[in-house]
């Protein structure tokens, strides 16, 4: 379990710009050795932050954070595939009558999309009874 003592200790060996208690002056006099180290801590200093949050969460919470993040690889799915019906829609391959390797792609990404926006609406119906 992870204590606020250990935050704070992970803040003192990883101070951020922002915070101010170190400037970039300070941060361009480092060796390479020493920013590489300074890099390190603020790795581990940003993974203790995000597991104090995340053991502090319920139940609840963690399900919607969840729920939230497979929807948006559902909708980063969904705009990859039209960004690519896009741009194959004007292709001279698409408009023959032979079935070649470009029909059969598209074919294949829209029944895909199809999928995917059947799975996002049940993502959304779900979400919708949790709230």
């Amino acid at each position: 379990m992870i204590t606020k003592e250990d935050i704070h200790t992970a803040q003192s060996l990883a101070p951020l710009l922002s915070e101010g208690s170190i400037s970039p002056f300070q941060v361009s006099d480092m060796s390479n050795r020493q920013k590489k180290q300074r890099q390190i801590n603020i790795n581990k200093r940003y993974d203790l932050e995000y597991k104090f949050k995340r053991q502090n969460m319920t139940t609840e919470e963690l399900n919607k954070e969840k729920s939230e993040k497979e929807q948006d690889k559902i909708k980063s799915r969904i705009r990859q595939i039209n960004s690519y019906l896009n741009m194959i829609k004007d292709c001279p391959q698409l408009k023959s009558k032979r079935e070649n390797g470009l029909k059969l792609g598209q074919r294949l990404h829209l029944e895909e999309l199809e999928k995917l926006q059947g799975g996002l609406k049940e993502w959304n119906i779900i979400f919708a009874i949790c709230v």
